[in-house]
């Protein structure tokens, strides 16, 4: 399901505790900032609450935190094993239910976007179709603007010329694959006297 984040919106970014991987939290951040919407980093307390097995207590502060900081999409990030990942995200949305904070529910939030491992992603599309998007770690600043659903108004031109760099790339790298004709190629014969030996160099 296609969600739309514009200016108006507030992107809060929560992994658990446990996961240190945040490299791509803070690009996504990053890039997000820089076509002027607004992102929350979640804090300690907040990242623990997703490993919290205090179902009260973990509901309670993740509640606060996305109603008290004016949250209206969450991005949930979680870069270790597949099945865990699942899991602490399939824990995470009970409890974005149970306290009614999704907007096909009556709350402020409306998208939810997940990233991880690859087979990760396709754990959570599978089992949960609703999720707006996922990030697997290979998506160039234009997929991840289209995953989000970031208005083309809204990249500002510095960025956009980036874009089209890194598009132009991609397609000229396609086309490569796409001809094969690196194929025909053979290797070059390296065979010499003393070839690979101790000894051997550059020249």
């Amino acid at each position: 399901m296609r969600c739309v984040v514009e200016k108006g919106d507030r992107l809060g970014l929560l992994h658990p505790a446990l996961d240190i991987h945040t490299l791509g939290v803070s690009s996504i951040e990053q890039l997000v900032n820089s076509c002027g919407i607004r992102t929350v980093m979640a804090d300690r307390s907040v990242c623990g609450s997703v490993d919290d097995s205090d179902e009260g207590r973990g509901t309670r502060v993740l509640a606060d935190w996305i109603r008290g900081v004016g949250i209206t999409v969450l991005g949930f990030s979680y870069r270790l094993d597949p099945e865990d990942g699942e899991r602490l995200f399939s824990r995470l949305v009970q409890r974005l239910r149970r306290n009614r904070l999704l907007a096909s529910d009556g709350g402020p939030l409306k998208g939810l976007f997940f990233a991880g491992l690859p087979a990760a992603c396709d754990l959570i599309l599978k089992r949960h179709p609703f999720v707006n998007g996922v990030f697997r770690g290979d998506e160039t600043f234009k997929e991840s603007l289209d995953i989000l659903g970031i208005p083309t108004r809204d990249i500002p031109s510095s960025l956009s010329a980036g874009v089209e760099y890194d598009e132009s790339r991609m397609t000229f790298g396609r086309e490569l694959v796409r001809k094969a004709d690196y194929l025909a190629v053979s290797p070059v014969s390296r065979s010499y006297p003393h070839f690979g030996e101790r000894g051997d160099g550059i020249v």
